[in-house]
């Protein structure tokens, strides 16, 4: 029923093989960045800010914005806190090695912290 769109043959194949090596490449980072974890007060205040307080901010702003009129209206704001309390990915600690590398070892333990929350 639904349209299958897909680039021609050697773009999406070239498009697979860059796009592939992101993942293992930024938890090879992490891993380098995190000589030893220190389970400091900031770390921890950061990933209870991103996944507990995100999660219940980005519900209530769903509540505002989608209202009782609409009749998937249950879903839609399960769904914003879904996506509110969805961890932090390795993306900070590139930006955070490129631009502050004397802070890489407070990020990755925080991204580390996320994922095990």
């Amino acid at each position: 029923n639904g349209v299958s769109l897909s680039m021609p043959h050697p773009w999406s194949d070239m498009l697979t093989i860059v796009t592939s090596q992101f993942g293992s490449c930024a938890l090879f980072l992490t891993g380098t960045s995190l000589s030893t974890p220190k389970a400091t007060l900031t770390p921890i205040l950061l990933v209870i800010m991103k996944v507990i307080v995100c999660a219940y901010v980005t519900y209530a702003f769903g509540s505002l914005f989608i209202g009782s009129g609409v009749s998937l209206a249950t879903t839609l704001e399960n769904f914003t806190f879904l996506y509110g309390m969805i961890p932090t990915s390795s993306a900070p600690l590139i930006f955070c090695a490129q631009y502050a590398p004397e802070t890489s070892g407070l990020v990755a333990t925080a991204i580390l912290s996320g994922l095990v929350l």
